[in-house]
């Protein structure tokens, strides 16, 4: 069991798994969307379960939001993301699945042991079982076990169980019938964590979510100097000040956007849902691939027009690394607020900003394309990078922001409902391999 895939190794069977899916697109219009149907102003599912779309609307703007019409997916149930793990003579071990979605950007990415809605592992959907579930029911242990959102600007309400499920080194599962999932080192993760549209999103959020100990391989997590320095840095009382900024008084109990008829957005020829400037928003899919508890189904997307840019900013200090987490409130949060990335493009950036991302200021660490969310957005492009700061104001108090340790960094993400699905993203490319390399030299 101590013998694994290496990285190139992992990517020659994400290819196989991507052949052998035999992913097949056909846009169909709204009317043509299978089990799918317009109700009560939403785009909705006939049994109710699964998610719908729903219209909604600003009618006073909250600060870095902009003041428009828009849809978003409405997913109240939460569904279960969970790696199982194991130790080994090398370190610890990671049950990856290569999971094939309609809306991944190259179909195929790396995934949890087990990611599934509440809806596909109760099989509403009428198909197979979803596999290992039972398995992480009855696992002998969780060293993390927590909900987290999905993006705030594009989902409400939506939270996901994070876990990962311990088990002993004599665990080993039948994969034989089931090529789609294979062991991998934790190193070699650390190596996909860096690669373009490799680990999907839903995988990121529960690696970085869970103790980052379970990625070192026997050996120091961070080799750089000054991350390691950083990863040392504890301060106890800096959670209890970021929960400040997190519940300013006095608090906001009133939800800035309503909800909006659908009516409104549809388009003469039923394929598509627009926003009030035109842009299409929405589409529906017919899906055929193999591997999957069903071969083929109907079902919306959102569809994105324009990639979205996402950062955050590292600085040095007396040889310590520090990240910028920000404040962000997003629609999909409702009256919450979470900490989010240093920069979104979604959102403006404060002035006091401007001055840190200027050139000759700011250079890239690390910057990966991913594809966001492939079961719900079709082809989501999205840029996350980590990018050094030379130059900032020591020990100036922000309203929308702090900059903060590894250590606490860590300790914040592991937080239910404190760290916005963009940063977890981001914390790990910080996990990641190419990242502590890049570090090397600061």
């Amino acid at each position: 069991m101590d013998t694994m895939m290496d990285i190139s190794e992992v990517n020659s069977w994400v290819d196989a798994t991507r052949l052998s899916s035999q992913l097949r697109l056909r846009q169909v219009p709204f009317e043509e969307c299978r089990q799918w149907l317009f109700s009560e102003g939403r785009f909705c599912h006939e049994t109710g379960a699964f998610f719908s779309i729903t219209g909604v609307h600003f009618p006073q703007a909250a600060i870095g939001t902009a003041p428009t019409p828009s849809i978003m997916i409405d997913q109240p149930e939460v569904g279960w993301l969970a790696f199982f793990i194991r130790p080994s003579t090398t370190g610890i071990q990671w049950l990856v699945q290569a999971k094939t979605e309609p809306g991944n950007i190259q179909d195929t990415h790396l995934a949890p042991t087990i990611q599934a809605t509440r809806s596909n592992y109760q099989r509403v959907h009428g198909g197979k079982p979803t596999l290992f579930l039972e398995t992480l029911k009855n696992a002998p242990g969780f060293v993390s076990d927590a909900p987290h959102s999905e993006q705030g600007t594009r989902f409400v309400w939506k939270f996901n169980r994070n876990s990962v499920a311990a088990f002993p080194d004599t665990f080993d599962p039948d994969l034989s019938q089931h090529p789609q999932w294979q062991w991998v080192s934790s190193a070699t993760l650390r190596e996909a964590l860096g690669k373009d549209y490799f680990t999907n999103t839903d995988a990121r959020s529960v690696v970085s979510t869970a103790p980052w100990a379970l990625l070192a391989s026997n050996a120091p997590l961070f080799k750089a100097p000054a991350l390691a320095k950083s990863y040392a840095t504890r301060h106890n009382r800096k959670l209890q000040i970021l929960d400040q900024l997190l519940h300013p008084k006095p608090r906001k109990t009133k939800l800035f956007w309503e909800r909006a008829n659908l009516d409104t957005y549809r388009d003469r020829d039923g394929f598509t849902l627009k926003d009030a400037t035109g842009k299409d928003m929405v589409a529906c899919y017919e899906t055929n691939v193999n591997h999957r508890e069903v071969p083929n189904w109907c079902q919306p997307f959102l569809l994105a027009p324009q990639q979205t840019d996402h950062a955050l900013l590292m600085r040095v200090q007396e040889s310590s690394a520090e990240v910028f987490v920000r404040v962000f409130d997003e629609p999909g949060f409702g009256t919450r607020r979470e900490f989010g990335p240093s920069v979104h493009s979604s959102f403006d950036l404060p002035d006091l900003m401007q001055n840190w991302l200027s050139e000759g200021n700011c250079s890239d660490l690390v910057h990966i394309q991913q594809s966001d969310e492939g079961g719900r957005f079709m082809q989501a492009n999205a840029s996350y990078r980590v990018a050094l700061v030379k130059n900032t104001p020591d020990r100036v108090q922000y309203p929308f922001g702090r900059w903060v340790s590894l250590a606490t960094l860590e300790q914040l993400v592991a937080q239910p409902g404190k760290t916005t699905n963009e940063l977890r993203t981001l914390v790990s490319l910080v996990l990641s391999a190419a990242f502590d390399r890049a570090c090397q030299t600061l």
